[in-house]
């Protein structure tokens, strides 16, 4: 199912990182079960600075960083947004959020300078606020895979 607009620019808004930090530009696609969003990397990230120098390479641990903000906190926002996580008595949507508690990834290839990273996050279980996710990552123009793994997150009220 595609989203609405306004749900999409909900989720978007909802995330807490900022710039230089937050990685999500766009949501393709969202169900109970799945989520699809995207990050283009830019040729001027901060994180190129010193990191292979003469051949710019995303870190891992920046890569991981998409997988999750895209794949596991925007998909638990759309989940709170359509109330598949459920409600918990004296809580509300405004002061939960979800966290990243564990993370088993695997590289397969490098992601580069002006690459469309799609992260596809298919939901393997939500329990007691705890979000389990299967995440790839994948280069748009080629959709050759450069990352996967099983990540986790807690839900939980600030």
């Amino acid at each position: 199912m595609k989203t609405d607009p306004g749900l999409t620019e909900k989720i978007l808004e909802g995330i807490p990182h900022t710039a230089p930090f937050k990685f999500i530009d766009a949501i393709y696609d969202a169900s109970p079960d799945h989520f699809e969003g995207a990050y283009r990397i830019r040729p001027d990230e901060y994180f190129f600075e010193g990191h292979f120098p003469g051949n710019p390479i995303v870190p891992g641990v920046i890569l991981i960083e998409i997988m999750a903000q895209i794949g596991l906190l925007a998909f638990a926002l759309f989940l709170e947004q359509t109330n598949a996580i459920g409600e918990r008595e004296g809580s509300t949507t405004a002061n939960r959020q979800c966290f990243l508690t564990s993370s088993d990834v695997s590289f397969r290839r490098p992601c580069l300078p002006n690459d469309l990273v799609i992260v596809k996050s298919r939901k393997v279980s939500l329990r007691h606020g705890r979000l389990t996710c299967e995440i790839e990552a994948i280069r748009g123009e080629d959709e050759k895979l450069l990352s996967k793994g099983t990540f986790a997150g807690v839900i939980m009220d600030l």
